[in-house]
């Protein structure tokens, strides 16, 4: 017998439609969640890098020169302080 809770139907319906948006818009889901579990909030720069990078990486998927990045590769690099040139 599984002890873990199952999930609503509304948390369903709302798995379904993230799942059904556009990539660049589920990374960027992706990216608020992981900055709601974590403790620390991230800053404006962070962030602003992070959307450059989503939209980089959206373009290059949709013109099919995206190299493959590990969801490891991935939240490393989202986890790493804004670098401000």
């Amino acid at each position: 017998m599984s002890t873990e809770p199952q999930p609503s139907a509304d948390f369903q319906q709302i798995t379904d439609h993230a799942l059904a948006l556009p990539v660049d818009q589920r990374v960027v889901l992706l990216h608020k969640l992981n900055d709601s579990i974590n403790e620390e909030e991230p800053t404006p720069e962070h962030q602003e890098r992070v959307m450059e990078v989503v939209r980089q990486r959206a373009e290059e998927m949709r013109n099919g020169t995206a190299e493959e990045v590990s969801h490891e590769e991935v939240m490393e690099f989202l986890n790493r302080p804004a670098q401000c040139d």
